[in-house]
């Protein structure tokens, strides 16, 4: 979108009256800096209810936030989406961790919108009822919309919806009570460029509200005239508010989006009924006070995380760091014992990057390319072979020879489907080929040799391994079929009957439980992207949740660790083999990778990128 950007209004409206606790916030954040300015800018808006008092539901919103746009900037090496999962991973860990806060007894209700923007790229998460819609061609769309659940024991974000902005669209976030506003009227004072100075004075009797508007600006960065006039900011000690109506209408979630943004400050003008913009805003001796307690917290909880790490207890331990990284904002918000602050921090962040277990690869080398041949090449997957690596292309592959250091091209049966290629059993010198369909034997210059076909009415071949005489074949409906066979004296296979590996009931509906499949005794899948499973007969056994989306597995019995490939982060996650991680290898070349493997020595890791193979030593 060259050429154009957008620029926010904000706006924030409580209630006076007696009836309620409810408070609402926004928050805009445009790096400055180069590093930071890599992730794009960050945009919440949220509002906090229950029977606690107004101030504690602020400092619950300013504790999330300030979690929030902490973690979101923490590596500015990822990639935006990136970005924002590690943020909602933190902030779900917050929120499980405050116990007298997430329970029935509490009745709070949560209402918050996240946006990350990158260029053209858009990122939402949400809790709770808030929306957003966007302006495009006089027609007002939802983004998001309706109520996303919520209860009293599971406060977390879960989903993320990424999209596009057009140069002339517009943006609303905000929270439910947008609703009592005629679509027709936010429509047109979104068009106007006007909808946050419009409703501060024209709420239709909107008690508490949240929101930021984002519109076009043509070539650049507008300028003081194109920035709408701001009334003045007035701050009333309001202390109660209604809760707002959670039966708000739903309406279609549209795909759309992008932005690319500047800041401007505004809000917020006072009728003599509904009311005004406000942050409750302590007396110095109160921040002063706060402040001492705060310290000290982060202290205990200093010594606490140490406690547990020696113990080995990480999970528990990255909780408390979420809680630690929290305070040390507020701290820094109330301004108090920058040096006692400073050296606390330091310490924090010097606790993360233990826990993180982060390294960065520092030198990636160009094993081969297939960017120049006359062969339609599209590879999707790298397989070892005996000194060679296997290139796979639907019905084609690509054998490179490292003794010779070149490869040669070749294909199997027209139409097919190549999934993997993996050493034939008893006999390392030949390879097979797994197609949707077949297990076939590669015999170069003569005819390949077929051991199996898939039987009528058997699911298509997604991905396959082999352990202690049995393939285990994973099926496109998310299913692991064990294949029994046996190795004659001519290193023929012969199989038996395929039968159901996994239980039934470990297909959720709708989905598949296992999408990447490799077997060391155990068998270990991905499941819904960021969730490694290990099944014993058939079941499962132990998980592991990653906040990093995962695509392919790789293991084997003599292989030591467990290596995941997380191509959106640029990682490959090392696990030893009861799931727990030993390191993060981090590099910018990573990023978009299709597939990788890791040799029998776990010295070397190849992976595939584009039509290129990469490899760094571990």
């Amino acid at each position: 979108m060259q050429g154009s950007n957008f620029y926010p209004e904000e706006l924030t409206i409580l209630d006076k009256t007696n009836l309620g606790s409810s408070y609402a916030e926004t928050f805009v954040f445009v790096p400055s800096n180069k590093d930071e300015s890599q992730l794009g800018s960050l945009f919440i808006v949220a509002e906090a209810s229950s029977n606690k008092p107004k101030k504690e539901n602020a400092e619950l919103i300013s504790e999330m936030t300030t979690v929030i746009k902490n973690e979101y900037y923490q590596n500015t090496l990822v990639t935006p989406m990136s970005a924002l999962k590690f943020s909602l991973k933190r902030v779900n860990s917050l929120l499980t961790s405050k116990k007298n806060w997430v329970n029935t007894a509490s009745a709070l209700k949560l209402k918050i919108l996240i946006v990350s923007l990158k260029e053209n790229k858009l990122h939402i998460a949400r809790l709770g009822d808030a929306t957003a819609f966007v302006l495009r061609n006089g027609n007002l769309q939802s983004i998001v919309a309706g109520s996303n659940n919520q209860n009293s024991s599971n406060f977390s974000f879960e989903n993320i919806i990424s999209g596009e902005l057009l140069p002339n669209d517009h943006v609303l976030l905000a929270t439910n009570q947008i609703y009592k506003i005629d679509e027709k009227e936010i429509a047109k004072k979104l068009q106007e460029k006007i909808i946050a100075s419009y409703l501060s004075k024209n709420n239709g009797g909107i008690k508490s509200l949240a929101l930021i508007s984002l519109h076009p600006v043509k070539d650049g960065k507008p300028s003081l005239t194109q920035t709408p006039s701001l009334p003045s900011l007035i701050s009333i000690n309001n202390t109660e508010a209604n809760i707002p109506d959670n039966n708000a209408p739903e309406r279609n979630v549209s795909k759309i989006f992008k932005l690319g943004i500047v800041i401007t400050i505004l809000i917020v003008a006072i009728s003599s009924i509904t009311i005004v913009s406000i942050k409750i805003k302590n007396e110095t001796s109160q921040n002063k006070k706060e402040a001492e307690q705060l310290l000290q917290e982060v202290s205990d909880i200093k010594t606490k995380i140490n406690d547990l790490l020696a113990t080995n207890n990480e999970t528990e331990a990255n909780e408390l760091l979420v809680s630690a990284q929290a305070k040390l904002n507020r701290l820094a918000q109330l301004d108090y014992f920058k040096t006692t602050r400073s050296t606390l921090a330091v310490d924090i962040n010097k606790i993360y990057k233990e826990l993180s277990k982060e390294e960065n690869i520092n030198k990636i080398n160009k094993v081969f390319d297939l960017e120049n041949n006359s062969v339609s090449f599209e590879p999707t997957k790298i397989a070892l072979g005996k000194n060679k690596i296997f290139v796979l292309s639907g019905e084609n592959f690509y054998k490179f020879d490292f003794n010779k250091a070149e490869g040669v091209f070749d294909s199997i049966e027209k139409g097919s489907q190549l999934v993997a290629s993996l050493l034939k059993p008893e006999d390392p010198n030949s390879q097979l080929l797994i197609t949707q369909d077949k297990i076939i034997e590669e015999k170069g210059d003569s005819e390949n040799k077929t051991y199996w076909i898939r039987p009528e009415n058997f699911p298509a071949i997604k991905d396959v391994a082999i352990y202690s005489n049995s393939f285990y074949l994973l099926s496109e409906d998310g299913l692991i079929y064990k294949l029994p066979f046996t190795v004659s004296s001519t290193t023929d296979i012969i199989f038996n009957e395929t039968e159901l590996w996994t239980k039934k009931n470990l297909t959720p509906s709708g989905e598949s439980l296992i999408t990447n499949l490799a077997v060391e005794g155990s068998v270990f899948g991905l499941s819904n992207k960021n969730t490694l499973v290990e099944l014993i007969n058939g079941d499962i056994k132990n998980k592991k949740v990653f906040l990093e989306n995962i695509s392919q597995i790789f293991t084997s019995p003599s292989h030591k660790n467990i290596y995941l490939l997380s191509p959106d982060d640029g990682l490959i996650i090392v696990l030893d083999k009861d799931l727990n991680i030993k390191k993060r290898l981090n590099h910018n070349e990573l990023v978009g990778a299709k597939s990788f493997l890791i040799n029998s020595q776990e010295r070397i890791i190849y992976f595939l990128k584009g039509k290129t193979v990469y490899s760094f030593e571990i």
